[in-house]
């Protein structure tokens, strides 16, 4: 039996979890007042009301909004939406010189495909199409899918390799 420190109330062994630095190698709190703790501090407050997307214009409900502490009304002037592209697509800049415009008007003349496979680019996180480039020049030559990227990128850019390959599969069909 242990006393709980937070609750103060004295419980079985088995509901306190494992801690090596302690002595008795048990942890002060008791599982269900670790828990509650842990989802206080994981709680999203409720921001009544609604917001206009500096970005897309439309109005929002606050909660859309990332906290920003240095605004007035403590929230971001860009939806969550209208940041997550943002940053996609600035962060392509970082990492390859490419300039957001130069990256939307690719996005646009692939039809906002990858230029190998032909799928859709939905600008999130999981799905989002790199920037390909070659990596003797730096020049940028479009945007692929993740999977066509790293299967140039196994080839090492190599055309003769890849038209081997491109014959082995149709040769073994």
């Amino acid at each position: 039996m242990k006393k709980c420190n937070k609750c103060k109330i004295e419980k079985d062994n088995s509901l306190f979890s494992k801690r090596k630095l302690s002595k008795d190698g048990l942890d002060t709190w008791c599982k269900e007042c670790k828990s509650a703790y842990g989802m206080s501090r994981n709680y999203l407050p409720e921001y009544p009301g609604n917001k206009k997307c500096s970005i897309c214009s439309l109005l929002k409900s606050n909660n859309e909004f990332n906290i920003d502490k240095r605004k007035q009304d403590g929230l971001d002037n860009r939806c969550r939406m209208c940041n997550a592209k943002r940053t996609s697509i600035h962060s392509k800049q970082r990492l390859y010189g490419c300039a957001p415009e130069l990256f939307l008007k690719l996005l646009e003349s692939q039809g906002n495909t990858c230029a190998i496979c032909k799928k859709t680019n939905t600008l999130n996180k999981k799905n989002n199409l790199s920037v390909d480039h070659c990596h003797s020049t730096g020049k940028i030559r479009g945007l692929l899918c993740s999977k066509c990227n790293f299967g140039l990128g196994q080839f090492k850019d190599n055309p003769e390799l890849l038209l081997k390959a491109a014959e082995y599969v149709k040769s073994n069909q």
